[in-house]
């Protein structure tokens, strides 16, 4: 078995080598940028009206919401109908994106969690925040990889903002049957059972988009 899998291993290195010098180059680096300034521009302008731990919520709440919208620019990939049929690199470049998506979001929801921290003052608040701010960052990236790989739009970062409104509208429909934007409460548990749900669904759905596209077909891996 170690046999097998170190010439893969040995592949991947190489094929990060050989893309080394192009890495940088690979994000759409100005809208990343613009995405993480709005959100601190935001926080600096609304820090002095967050005095309650509702207002600090919502306060996270809009700048996931932000953030998801510039985060997933580092998945537009005009190569994409190229490299699809060179799964190591898919690898790597996959790998280099998701990277620099995630340290994008960290640097952007920074000054939000600062202002917001002392107001979230319960383990299950702060639990129920970062899930719901998981599950939006989640979703939007796993619906950006349907658009790419299943409708062949190799930058669906455009589309990105009319997901995230959609996402949010029925947050807010669902709301009188099964309450999602809630605060916290009687029913902050039992929502944030219906957020862990959303998490699932979006993991599942970003698995399946991640496959290598060589792999067996799910019908019939599932009929084995």
């Amino acid at each position: 078995m170690t046999e097998m899998l170190a010439p893969t291993r040995d592949g991947a290195r190489q094929v990060s080598r050989e893309l080394a010098p192009y890495l940088l180059r690979l994000a759409r680096w100005p809208m990343l940028l613009a995405g993480i300034a709005a959100s601190w521009l935001v926080v600096v302008w609304r820090a002095g009206d967050i005095t309650t731990t509702d207002g600090a919520i919502w306060l996270m709440r809009s700048m996931s919401a932000l953030v998801a919208v510039s985060m997933v620019f580092a998945l537009d990939d005009p190569s994409v109908g190229t490299t699809r049929s060179l799964p190591a690199a898919r690898r790597v470049l996959m790998r280099v994106r998701f990277g620099v998506a995630g340290v994008a979001a960290v640097i952007a929801l920074a000054p939000a969690t600062v202002v917001s921290w002392e107001y979230l003052n319960t383990r299950s608040t702060v639990l129920g925040v970062v899930l719901e701010v998981s599950v939006l960052l989640m979703l939007t990236l796993s619906v950006a990889l349907v658009l790419q790989r299943q409708l062949g739009i190799t930058e669906p970062a455009q589309f990105v903002v009319l997901v995230v409104f959609g996402m949010l509208m029925l947050a807010q429909m669902m709301g009188a049957r099964w309450p999602l934007l809630v605060p916290p409460g009687p029913h902050w548990a039992e929502a944030h059972w219906r957020w862990a749900g959303a998490l699932v669904l979006g993991l599942l759905v970003m698995a399946w988009q991640l496959r290598d596209p060589a792999a067996r077909p799910l019908k019939r891996f599932l009929r084995r």
